[in-house]
C-alpha cells in the first residue's frame, strides 16, 4: 500500500509539473511572438517580413523545446542548450535588422547583447526550476529502506545500539546528534534483520574474496553524520536493499561487480540442484539460465548456501528504443523457456522481476551497483550515460529457480501434474480455483504470455504501468498463450514457431520505429529528434533492426 500511495503522489506531482510547464510555455511563446513584432512584424507593404517570420518560428521552437526538454534519467541535457542557443540566435538576428544599418559595430553588438540577456536569463531560470522540480520528485520517490522503523521502536534499538557493527552516538530520546530534529534521517541508519546477517558476515565474505558496500562494514558511521552538508537519502550508504536475501558485492580479485544470493535449502531444497544442472548444460546461445560463479557455505548454518552470481540489470533499464529491441527480448525469452522445457525443467515463476539482462556494456562509464539506483553514476548522484541495445546488443537471462522443478522424461510423457506453488505472477486461471495439481509447463506458457501482455501491451493496473503503443502484432499469440484452459494453450515449441512467423511479418520500418509508452507524448519533439539521429547512425553503420546477441 505504501508503494501505491507513493506512486499516486508521484503521479500528482507529475501532473502539477506538466501544468506548470504548459502555463510557462504559453506565456513564453506569446512573449517570443511579441518581441519581434514590436520591431518589424509588418514591413512597408503591410505584410510579414521574412526576418519576422524566421524569428517568430525560432523563438517558438526555443520556448517549446525547453518546455519539453528531457527530464528522464536517460536523456542528454544538451538539448536544452540547443534550445537556448536558438533563442539567442533569433534575438541577435532580430536586433541586426532592428538597429539601423549605418550604426557602427560597437553599437550593434552591445544592443544585441542587452536585448538577448533577459531572454537567456529567463530560459536559464526555467531550466533550473525544472531541474529542481525533477530532482525533488526523484528524491521524493526514492525507495525508502526496508529497515525504516520509528526511532524508539525495538527494531531501531537493535539496529543502532544492539549491533556491534554500529557506532553511532545517540541522544536520550534515541536520535543521533544533529539528526535529533529529523527523525526520518535516523531510519536510514537502521538495519533490518536481513541486513544484520550481511553485517555479521562482512569479514568472512571479505576473506572469501568479496567486499560488500561500506554500509555493512564493521564500525560503519553514516557518511551524512560525518559531513553535515550531505543529505541522507542521497548517500549510497543509506540505501537498504529491498530484498535482503540478494545483495551486490565487489570481487576483490578483479574488481568485478557480482551478486550474492542467500538460499535457505530447507525452504528451497531444489534450487541448488536445478541451478547446477542448468549450468552443467554449458554456455550456449539457447541457454538463458543464469549461471553460478561460486557457491559459499557459511559454517554457522548448514542449511544456508550463498550463490555468487553475475551482476545483471533489470531487463527494461535502460528503456527500449525500438520495436526491434523488444522483439529480440521476446525471441530470447521464447528461446530460453524452450531450452528449459526441452531439458524437462519448469521455471514456474516467470515475471518481470526474474527477467534480467547482461547490460553492463551499455554503460561505458559505469553505473551504481545498487539495484534501486542503477540509473546513477558510480560516484555521483547524477544520471549515468548509456547507449542503446541496437548499438550494443544484450543477452537476457531467466533467474531465480527457487520454486522450479525438474521432471523425468517419463513424467513428461505421461502428462506432468504437480502441486500449485504461487510465485510473483498470481494471475493464472488454474491458480484461482480449487485445483490442487496443475501442468507447470502450461503455466510457464501463460506466465510468458502474460508478461508480454501486461508489460508491453495493456499495462498492469496493480503495478501502475501503462504499456506501450504499437504491440498489437503480438495480440493473437498472447491470447493463445493466456487461455483459461491450460490444455488449450500451445506448447512452448508451438508458441515459438508462431512467434517466428510474427517476427517475419514485421517490416524493417516497424522494427526501427520508436517504442512509446502509453502515458507519454507520442510525438514529443526532443525524443523524436534524438531517435531519428540514433536511427540514422544505426543505418549508416549497418546495425541490424533486430539486435541479436552473438553469445
Amino acid at each position: 500500500m505504501d508503494a501505491l500511495k507513493q506512486r499516486s503522489q508521484s503521479t500528482l506531482l507529475s501532473k502539477l509539473r506538466r501544468a506548470f510547464v504548459g502555463i510557462y510555455t504559453l506565456v513564453g511563446v506569446v512573449l517570443a511572438c511579441l518581441y519581434p513584432a514590436g520591431f518589424f512584424l509588418v514591413d512597408e507593404s503591410g505584410t510579414l517580413s521574412p526576418p519576422a517570420i524566421c524569428t517568430l518560428f525560432i523563438n517558438t521552437l526555443g520556448f517549446a523545446g525547453v518546455a519539453l526538454a528531457p527530464t528522464a534519467r536517460d536523456e542528454s541535457p544538451i538539448y536544452i542548450r540547443a534550445c537556448q542557443a536558438m533563442c539567442l540566435i533569433s534575438v541577435l538576428v532580430c536586433d541586426y535588422f532592428w538597429v539601423p544599418s549605418n550604426s557602427p559595430l560597437f553599437v550593434r553588438i552591445p544592443s544585441s547583447l542587452v536585448h538577448a540577456a533577459p531572454l537567456i536569463a529567463d530560459l536559464t531560470a526555467f531550466q533550473l526550476i525544472l531541474q529542481w522540480w525533477d530532482e525533488n520528485a526523484r528524491i521524493y520517490n526514492s525507495p525508502r529502506p526496508c529497515s525504516e522503523r520509528r526511532p524508539g521502536s525495538e527494531m531501531a534499538s537493535r539496529g543502532k545500539r544492539g549491533h556491534p557493527h554500529m557506532s553511532i552516538p545517540t541522544t536520550s530520546n534515541g536520535l543521533e546528534g544533529e539528526d535529533a530534529e529529523h527523525s526520518d534521517a535516523v531510519s536510514f541508519a537502521d538495519f533490518s534483520p536481513g541486513e544484520l546477517y550481511w553485517c555479521d558476515h562482512y569479514e568472512w565474505l571479505e576473506s572469501c574474496g568479496y567486499e560488500l558496500r561500506p554500509r555493512f562494514k564493521p564500525g560503519w558511521i553514516p557518511s551524512w553524520r560525518q559531513d553535515p552538508k550531505k543529505i541522507s537519502v542521497l548517500c549510497e550508504d543509506a540505501w537498504s536493499p529491498l530484498n535482503t536475501a540478494v545483495i551486490d558485492a565487489r570481487r576483490l580479485s578483479d574488481g568485478r561487480n557480482v551478486v550474492l544470493k542467500k538460499v535457505d535449502q530447507s525452504l528451497h531444497p531444489f534450487e541448488l540442484e536445478i541451478s547446477e544442472f542448468l549450468a552443467s548444460l554449458g554456455k550456449s546461445r539457447e541457454n538463458h539460465c543464469i549461471s553460478i560463479l561460486e557457491i559459499l557455505r557459511p559454517a554457522d548454518d548448514q542449511n544456508l548456501v550463498i550463490f555468487v552470481l553475475p551482476y545483471l540489470r533489470r531487463y527494461n533499464s535502460p528503456r527500449f528504443d525500438t520495436f526491434g529491441e523488444a522483439v529480440e527480448l521476446f525471441r530470447q525469452l521464447f528461446e530460453g523457456v524452450q531450452f528449459m522445457h526441452r531439458n524437462n525443467v519448469a521455471h514456474r515463476d516467470i515475471h518481470l522481476g526474474n527477467i534480467l539482462m547482461d547490460g553492463a556494456h551499455l554503460y561505458p562509464r559505469g553505473f551504481h551497483p545498487d539495484f534501486q539506483h542503477q540509473h546513477l553514476k558510480v560516484d555521483k548522484y547524477a544520471d549515468a550515460s548509456h547507449t542503446t541495445r541496437t548499438w550494443r546488443p544484450v543477452k537476457y537471462y531467466l533467474v531465480d529457480f527457487g520454486i522450479s522443478r525438474r521432471y523425468t522424461p517419463a513424467e513428461r510423457k505421461a502428462g506432468t501434474r504437480d502441486r500449485i506453488i504461487l510465485g510473483g505472477d498470481k494471475s493464472p486461471p488454474e491458480h484461482q480455483g480449487n485445483q490442487y495439481k496443475v501442468d507447470p509447463f502450461a503455466t510457464d506458457v501463460y506466465f510468458l504470455g502474460n508478461f508480454i501482455k501486461t508489460e508491453f501491451m495493456t499495462g498492469n493496473k496493480r503495478l501502475l504501468t501503462a504499456g506501450f503503443h504499437g504491440f498489437e502484432f503480438m495480440a493473437d499469440l498472447v491470447a493463445e498463450m493466456t487461455q483459461e484452459d491450460p490444455s488449450k494453450r500451445p506448447t512452448i515449441d508451438e508458441a515459438s514457431a508462431h512467434f517466428a512467423q510474427v517476427q517475419k511479418s514485421l517490416s524493417a520500418w516497424k522494427l526501427r520505429s520508436r517504442v512509446v509508452s502509453r502515458k507519454s507524448l507520442r510525438y514529443r519533439p526532443d525524443r523524436v529528434t534524438m531517435h531519428w539521429l540514433r536511427r540514422l547512425r544505426s543505418f549508416i553503420f549497418r546495425r541490424l533492426a533486430i539486435p541479436t546477441s552473438l553469445e
